[in-house]
């Protein structure tokens, strides 16, 4: 009675959120186990798309039968498509992972410590105590689990490394044919906050640890480290951060991200029409705070960084500092490029602080630098002097704001008309709000053109292809963009842009 009673309340919660409709509820309480299977698995393939209301952690995984129905009913997703209920073909094979599973839920039965040297640039690493058969289990990967939105998300508000695992599985529907009916189910946990030994678990190309899913009484697949062959005491243990898990899907982000911009975009109108109705604000037409336009701003004070936005004074600064302080890094960049005449050196130098080098080959282990080698065919132990050499996302803090500005101010030198024409419609927050600011600069094609006889529009390729940005980019704020945004805006330049599809076709011949 208090199993199919609980079973009922979790079917009224899918109702309640309209994943359900009645008729199929009144259904599935009378289904058998494997038709209610498949709509959890369906679910569990949803909430990876979903949105949540409350991180969960990973740890914190259902032990029995009873656990998993209080999971299931404290599940905090707020999910967005409809769940198929496929009570007519609910045939399913027998779960792949069971002998897994059994070895999970024994429990780690291997020594590791940490270890923490200061001749490595990795820092925190770890090693086996003792030697570990090939198949162990060696550890869970846990931390917070978060949708693909979140993840950006953080993202862009990271300091420092970040401990993030994305892990995306591909299964054949039920009844599908073997040529299509595939879905694919993409867990990803963030262990920067919490998590326990296996996030300081380094990379390798040549790893001794694979990284599987599991389910044990969960909905929720664990993330867990199997050992690939023998491992030796005292040895490191490594994983492969590029391998099938380095991230979600190409088609499954483009949605994200325009889905991201489209709802920025309705929010800055909503936001403007409730300030100003249909009126446009430029920048220095009165307080940036108050946003009130005055005929006379000659008693207002100027900020120092942009010499753009004017305030009444330093409190009407400091509490509209948070809505201007990006708009006001990316007006300050343009305005330094405007104030003084470019020289090819300049680009050269900019060049350079995005990893460009003057010798003929180079290296790098970075997961993502040979993840991007790898996709071009290219040995990360000899790569030309152009190839971006830098992990963004392992980067520190510093690094990538240099990284950063060193992109924008490319940018602020090279852009055209065409550039003009399409970002105004973006920045600083929407086509009703307007900067004085110039469409190009006089020496701008001559700047271009020292970028290309350095391959600079190679090395932007090769650090756009570390987190590919679709076109919906461009239809953010630019000073929303971040690195790979501000990257991505270069590559529309249509001289950069042919260059590359030259490069490309010529790999391809």
């Amino acid at each position: 009675m208090t199993r199919h009673s609980n079973l009922a309340r979790a079917l009224t919660l899918l109702l309640a959120r309209a994943l359900l409709t009645r008729a199929e509820v009144k259904s599935l309480l009378h289904a058998s186990s494997c038709a209610r299977g498949a709509v959890l698995r369906a679910l569990a393939a949803d909430a990876s798309l979903g949105r949540e209301a409350l991180p969960i952690a990973v740890e914190t995984q259902a032990a029995s039968a009873s656990s998993l129905r209080a999971l299931f009913l404290s599940f905090a997703y707020e999910t967005h498509c409809r769940c198929p209920v496929p009570l007519e073909r609910h045939a399913l094979a027998a779960a792949p992972h069971d002998a897994l599973a059994k070895r999970v839920a024994a429990g780690r039965r291997v020594n590791v410590a940490l270890r923490h040297r200061d001749d490595d640039a990795r820092g925190w690493g770890v090693v086996a105590l003792e030697r570990i058969p090939r198949g162990s289990f060696v550890g869970e990967y846990t931390g917070a689990l978060v949708s693909t939105r979140e993840m950006q998300r953080r993202f862009r508000e990271a300091r420092g490394r970040n401990y993030v695992l994305v892990l995306r599985e591909v299964a054949r529907q039920a009844g599908s044919s073997a040529s299509g009916g595939f879905s694919a189910l993409r867990t990803i946990v963030d262990a920067t906050v919490c998590g326990n030994f296996t996030r300081l678990v380094n990379h390798s190309c040549e790893p001794n640890l694979t990284i599987t899913a599991v389910r044990v009484d969960s909905l929720i697949p664990r993330l867990v480290l199997f050992a690939s062959r023998d491992i030796a005491r005292g040895e490191e243990l490594t994983f492969d951060y590029a391998g099938d898990a380095a991230g979600p899907s190409e088609a499954e982000s483009y949605d994200d991200v325009c889905d991201d911009a489209t709802s920025a975009a309705e929010s800055r109108l909503l936001e403007h029409f409730k300030l100003h109705g249909g009126d446009v604000w430029t920048i220095g037409d009165g307080c940036q705070s108050c946003r009130q336009k005055l005929g006379d701003v000659s008693t207002l004070k100027k900020c120092v960084s942009c010499q753009a936005a004017l305030f009444c004074d330093r409190e009407c600064q400091l509490k509209g500092w948070k809505a201007h302080k990006a708009e006001c890094g990316v007006i300050a960049a343009f305005r330094k490029t405007e104030a003084v005449v470019a020289a090819p050196e300049q680009v050269a130098t900019l060049l350079e602080i995005l990893s460009w080098s003057a010798a003929a080959t180079k290296s790098s282990s970075e997961p993502k630098v040979v993840g991007v080698a790898k996709s071009l065919s290219m040995d990360e132990a000899k790569l030309p002097g152009w190839f971006f050499t830098v992990d963004y996302e392992l980067a520190s803090t510093e690094t990538q704001k240099s990284l950063y500005q060193a992109a924008l101010t490319l940018y602020a030198l090279l852009r055209d008309e065409e550039s003009w024409t399409r970002d105004q419609e973006s920045f600083p927050r929407s086509s009703y709000t307007s900067v004085a600011l110039l469409h190009s600069l006089p020496a701008a094609e001559e700047l271009l053109a020292v970028l290309l006889a350095r391959n600079g529009h190679l090395l932007l390729f090769s650090a756009w292809l570390q987190q590919p940005e679709p076109p919906a980019t461009q239809s953010l704020p630019l000073e929303d963009r971040g690195f790979f945004g501000v990257v991505d805006s270069l590559l529309q330049l249509s001289a950069v842009r042919d260059r590359i599809d030259e490069f490309m076709d010529s790999r391809a011949a």
